[in-house]
């Protein structure tokens, strides 16, 4: 569904001629899923809603969008007629009709106009111009092994599972480097509560464009990124992955502020345990 709307009741964009028009797209679903955008050329301008430096233009490009993940794209208008944008989950390739109408004024929605599979998919590694950030000295490095004991039953975080979770101390005005490598044949978008992180490398390979700042990172099967944030907002925060069904499963982690207390007591009394 778009918008809380399935085909063929998904809300049409009417647009002129000459407009530039920003699209946000935010994964609130369970799987990857894939965007194409027909007929035009557009800049990734946002990653989970932080600038990306100096975008590029792109065309015959697709998107990978993970759950939680959040693009924002930006293009000009500058070629009429009536456009369907493609958006279908990775593991369902075969249902292409999910389209998000793109209409120029004075054109009819009922035939839209869309694109040939696209082979090409977006690298967030290699986009943009890159912009200095400092950081300062890391101060603690820490190891984030994606994995599962059972097949895809469960899944864990270096070896363990919710509610017997990984445990990441920090102090206020740390900088913290975690290296999260994905052993499991399945995606993992991994999601930081409370603040963000910037990725330093994919597979020993430094990020070469723009610096990307996120909150969510969606972590293949065989990939290993580096990550690094600055412990600026005291708190217990879960580093979880946000496919639900996996954290769900156990994929749950903390990252604990020393010296932190919560303002908040759990009522010795409640007999559930997180799922």
């Amino acid at each position: 569904v778009i918008n809380g709307k399935a085909a063929p009741a998904i809300e049409s964009l009417t647009v002129k001629e000459g407009d530039t028009v920003r699209l946000r797209f935010v994964n609130a679903g369970l799987f990857t899923h894939v965007i194409s955008i027909p007929g035009h050329s557009f800049k990734v301008t946002h990653y989970d809603g932080q600038e990306v430096n100096e975008p590029e233009l792109l065309s015959d490009v697709a998107l990978r969008i993970a759950p939680a993940e959040r693009y924002d794209i930006e293009m000009t208008m500058d070629n009429p007629g009536a456009w369907g944008i493609q958006v279908f989950a990775e593991e369902n390739k075969e249902r292409l009709n999910t389209l998000i109408p793109v209409v120029y004024e004075g054109y009819d929605s009922t035939d839209l106009q869309t694109t040939d599979s696209i082979e090409t998919y977006f690298d967030q590694t290699a986009y943009g111009q890159p912009k200095d950030i400092q950081y300062g000295e890391i101060t603690k490095e820490y190891d984030m092994v994606l994995g599962t004991n059972d097949g895809g039953e469960t899944f864990t975080i270096n070896n363990k599972q919710m509610p017997d979770h990984e445990i990441y101390e920090v102090e206020k005005g740390d900088v913290v480097k975690v290296t999260i490598s994905n052993e499991t044949d399945v995606d993992h978008p991994m999601h930081l509560h409370g603040q963000f992180f910037s990725v330093l490398s994919r597979n020993g390979e430094p990020v070469k464009g723009s610096p990307v700042i996120r909150d969510t990172l969606n972590v293949r099967p065989n990939e290993t990124y580096e990550i690094v944030f600055v412990a600026d907002n005291p708190g217990h925060w879960l580093f979880h992955c946000h496919e639900l069904h996996h954290a769900a499963g156990g994929m749950v982690s903390e990252v604990k502020y020393k010296g932190y207390e919560p303002k908040f007591t759990l009522d010795p009394n409640i007999d559930n345990q997180p799922e």
